[in-house]
């Protein structure tokens, strides 16, 4: 069965006053979860004269200077680096995926 997750429903804002209050909580400590998942995450794509490479990391203090030793002994010449945290779509298709 699928799951299906709406934007719309996801209120990060939200101090959910219209719950009672054991729900309310539930959901506080939900979205606080949701916020936690979603900035572990990063997207980052280097652009070298070998080409362009697209990965993600969790751990983007440890993981992108390992990147760029790997350029560095390939003798990649790096052009361009872009690192995002990627979009809201593709974290809610993570999360609907469990991973």
């Amino acid at each position: 069965m699928p799951k299906i997750v709406h934007a719309a429903d996801f209120h990060l804002d939200s101090a959910f006053g219209g719950l009672p209050t054991e729900k309310a909580r539930e959901r506080r400590r939900e979205s606080r979860e949701l916020a936690d998942r979603l900035g572990s995450r990063y997207s980052v794509r280097i652009k070298t004269n070998l080409g362009l490479e697209e990965f993600e990391v969790e751990d983007i203090e440890k993981e992108l200077p390992a990147v760029l030793r790997a350029c560095r002994e390939e003798n990649a010449a790096i052009k361009d680096i872009q690192v995002d945290r990627g979009s809201l779509e593709r974290h809610f298709v993570r999360i609907t995926k469990g991973e």
